[in-house]
């Protein structure tokens, strides 16, 4: 004997479950960001190889650049732009993309892109754990 019916399963919790993954992706985004900008602080800080001009070491070519007067860390800010977007900038310091790729007098003083790097695999890592809990 057959039994013929209708079944319906409704799933209303789709906008929620949306809402908490954005909210997660933003997190995850952030705290990258806030990490991107960490290692900067630390890179910029480490002891440095170049000429040596009365106390202050500069860097070398290909190094980070040397912190003589703070203002490219004191400029630094570390901000979300987007839902899921966030930005490592340097409003005022011009010369901080002088520094990142070096100009045709200078070498590069890569900083912001090392750092980046640094963090991808711990972005991937966390967007991956989040996939795996959906």
């Amino acid at each position: 004997m057959s039994r013929r019916g209708k079944l319906t399963i409704t799933y209303n919790r789709l906008d929620e479950l949306s809402n908490r993954m954005h909210a997660a992706v933003r997190e995850i985004v952030h705290t990258t960001a806030k990490h991107v900008g960490q290692d900067v602080v630390f890179e910029i800080g480490s002891d440095k190889t170049g000429i040596t001009y009365g106390l202050h070491r500069a860097s070398s070519p290909g190094e980070p650049p040397a912190d003589f007067t703070g203002d490219l860390l004191d400029d630094m800010k570390v901000r979300m732009v987007g839902p899921t977007m966030a930005e490592v900038s340097f409003p005022r310091a011009y010369y901080a993309l002088f520094l990142e790729y070096g100009t045709a007098k200078m070498a590069a003083r890569p900083f912001l892109h090392p750092s980046m790097e640094a963090e991808r695999p711990r972005f991937i890592g966390e967007l991956q754990n989040l996939e795996r809990k959906l």
